[in-house]
């Protein structure tokens, strides 16, 4: 019987827009909310809606218009 072998699983790539989109997330949060009281599935949903901008070599969101549309989407009634 022949042994099954599988591909190596990447490294993650700082640079993959999925990974600077909840770099800058994160960021955002640890900023404008600590305490993790913000619905988790509203930050997402802007992390992957909003538009991402570097600031000092960092992944970044508009604050104010980050904060708007996680508001927006934590208010949705589904």
């Amino acid at each position: 019987m022949d042994a099954i072998i599988a591909p190596p699983i990447p490294a993650p790539n700082p640079d993959a827009p999925e990974d600077r989109r909840a770099r800058a997330a994160a960021a955002w949060q640890a900023a404008f909310d600590p305490d993790h009281l913000i619905d988790q599935r509203a930050i997402a949903g802007a992390a992957a809606q909003a538009p991402l901008s570097d600031r000092d070599g960092c992944p970044q969101f508009d604050p104010v218009a980050f904060a708007d549309l996680v508001t927006f989407i934590a208010e949705m009634p589904f």
